[in-house]
């Protein structure tokens, strides 16, 4: 089994549609694909990483220094509503 595992936008849920992913990882997902020993999170790295992350389903990925937020567009679940009563009136 892989030591880094890419992150799954479908643990996410409406409460909670984005994660960090730190450099440590970002670096690990790189390195672990592509045979390499990367130290930094480099222009070429984070454009590996957006395109990897798209491909898995994640909506948004935006890096903040050597920092990635992911996120996912999920609609909200619709809440029961005790007013509601089934009619159209």
């Amino acid at each position: 089994m892989p030591k880094f595992v890419t992150p799954d936008p479908n643990d996410r849920s409406p409460n909670n549609p984005s994660i960090i992913v730190e450099a440590n990882q970002v670096l690990g997902l790189y390195n672990q694909a592509n045979g390499t020993d990367r130290t930094r999170v480099v222009e070429s790295v984070k454009t590996w990483f957006e395109n990897k992350m798209h491909d898995e389903g994640w909506t948004e990925v935006h890096f903040s220094g050597n920092q990635c937020l992911l996120s996912v567009e999920i609609p909200p679940i619709p809440r029961a509503n005790s007013s509601d009563n089934g009619t159209d009136e």
